[in-house]
């Protein structure tokens, strides 16, 4: 028997100390009257279950040495798992590169706000929406303005961009920090004798940057005003009072992740102009703009490392340590920073209820896309079906699961239909939503992500899916046939070792 993990899931630190925090921060909050979002409470429990083989798991068998592999069942979620996050932007950025990304050069763009406006945008979904849109439409003007070639078209009105937003709520500190990663195909679509043409832009320079950063500044301002979040104008402009009661998840530390000091770079800036602080990076009146980096049309890896990287999650475990290992319960978390800060700080300190509660704040809201798609990416623009690579393909299938699961959904309503049973139709076939035509199987997103295949044998023969265990005496029983512990781990309590819940990683 072999587990697929390096690392057990209740051993890991981020884990524990979710684990160890959670109950009591929910009955802190309900002894002072505090309700915590039904769906911040849903992604812990999730958490909490992810990769946990007591909660249920896949049961696989080698056909050739009958050695038998269970695979825990994951969470999913978008916050709080840092191994779920990688798998998933590891299919986005398969999905974006190969499927829906033309052979353009893609530039990126990133806007970030001041920490007033931050404050809103993270409370206010339509407004977040809102600036979105105007992001998008500032740059895709700038691109239609400035594209010479568009002058031999009939009109502006048949050229277009595409861009993808990435929203991101997080920075490298884990504060709550939203703002904008725009990709946009660097160039102009256009119809040009009937046809369709592609108009690459020439070099961007800083001073373009400064003129995009500038409009948007001035619709930023209308928009914040019109919304009733601003008031007065010039030196007597000051915020609206607002009452959120749908706002996010609100923790009760948030002065513990803030800087206690100011940075002789920044205020050094006269923010009433417009300053370049490097190439196409500027900044004017606390927004910043960086729009340097920019990816051939012919370099797709550089592309997927794009996409990698704006499409990841807020926690990345490997930052993440004990300050005190010996003493992993009562020991503060350290978090690593990217980047030596300006006092000389490269990690921040704080106590684990501080830590859980902060990024239970990150938690998206359901229903909160973080990928938009504008122009001809829109998934209604009506030249869409013509610059999508995928428009056409058939479904592709990356993984064998996807085969054995179909196969075995197969046999069971063609029995279900020979014994005639009602209902004898498959889970997939009676969904009201039919699966994704691009959709990737797990076990590649596991591939690529933990550099091993879950599916290969010791002896180099494909294991067969025998089983999903999912009934609590069927858990007990398999796990106590493999030698494993069928008591889940403790909640409110730290796992003090692997050998609390026997977990090997041997073959037996």
């Amino acid at each position: 028997m072999a587990i697929y993990e390096r690392q057990t899931p209740e051993t890991s630190l981020m884990y524990r100390v979710v684990s160890g925090q959670w109950p009591r921060i929910v009955a802190d909050y309900n002894a002072h009257g505090v309700t915590i979002p039904s769906y911040v409470s849903a992604e812990v429990e999730r958490f909490l279950r992810c990769g946990i083989l007591q909660y249920g798991f896949l049961l696989l068998r080698c056909p050739a040495c009958d050695a038998e592999r269970v695979i825990g069942f994951s969470c999913k979620t978008r916050g709080l798992c840092s191994r779920c996050g990688a798998r998933r932007h590891e299919q986005a950025a398969i999905r974006l590169e190969s499927e829906v990304w033309p052979q353009v050069g893609a530039r990126q763009w990133v806007m970030t706000f001041p920490y007033q406006v931050r404050r809103f945008l993270a409370s206010s979904e339509s407004l977040m929406t809102a600036v979105i849109r105007m992001v998008n439409d500032e740059v895709s003007k700038f691109y239609i303005a400035h594209t010479p070639q568009l002058s031999e078209c009939l009109s502006t009105a048949h050229a277009a961009t595409g861009s993808m937003t990435f929203v991101h709520r997080f920075n490298s500190a884990l504060e709550r920090s939203p703002h904008l990663h725009v990709i946009f195909a660097d160039g102009v679509w256009g119809r040009k004798d009937g046809k369709r043409h592609y108009f690459p832009f020439r070099p961007l320079t800083s001073d373009d940057v400064m003129q995009v950063l500038f409009a948007l500044e001035k619709r930023l301002t209308r928009l914040l005003r019109k919304k009733g979040f601003i008031r007065g104008y010039g030196p007597d402009m000051e915020e609206e009072p607002q009452d959120m009661p749908d706002g996010p998840f609100q923790p009760r530390q948030p002065k513990a992740f803030r800087r206690d000091f100011k940075s002789p770079k920044w205020s050094e800036i006269d923010r009433d102009k417009m300053t370049i602080l490097g190439h196409c990076n500027t900044t004017f009146r606390w927004l910043s703009l960086h729009a340097a980096v920019y990816v051939e049309p012919d370099d797709r890896e550089g592309l997927m490392s794009l996409f990698r990287y704006v499409a990841r999650s807020p926690i990345c475990a490997s930052r993440l340590s004990y300050v005190t290992p010996d003493d992993p319960e009562r020991s503060m978390v350290r978090l690593r920073l990217k980047r030596r800060r300006y006092d000389g700080r490269q990690h921040l300190d704080f106590t684990q209820m501080e830590f859980v509660e902060h990024i239970l704040s990150l938690v998206p809201r359901p229903w909160h896309n973080l990928i938009r798609y504008h122009g001809v990416f829109a998934p209604n623009h009506a030249w869409r079906d013509f610059i999508v690579p995928a428009h056409g393909r058939p479904r592709r299938v990356l993984s064998m699961d996807c085969d054995m699961l179909g196969k075995r959904e197969e046999e069971e309503c063609a029995s279900a239909q020979g014994s005639g049973a009602s209902g004898g139709h498959s889970r997939l076939q009676s969904s009201s939503r039919k699966q994704g035509a691009y959709w990737i199987p797990w076990g590649e997103l596991l591939r690529r992500t933990l550099a091993m295949c879950p599916e290969t044998c010791t002896c180099g023969t494909m294991m067969v899916i025998r089983d999903d265990v999912t009934d609590a005496d069927e858990i007990a029983a398999t796990m106590t046939r493999l030698g494993l512990c069928s008591t889940p781990p403790p909640l409110g309590r730290a796992a003090k070792s692997s050998s609390e819940v026997q977990y090997v990683f041997e073959d037996w």
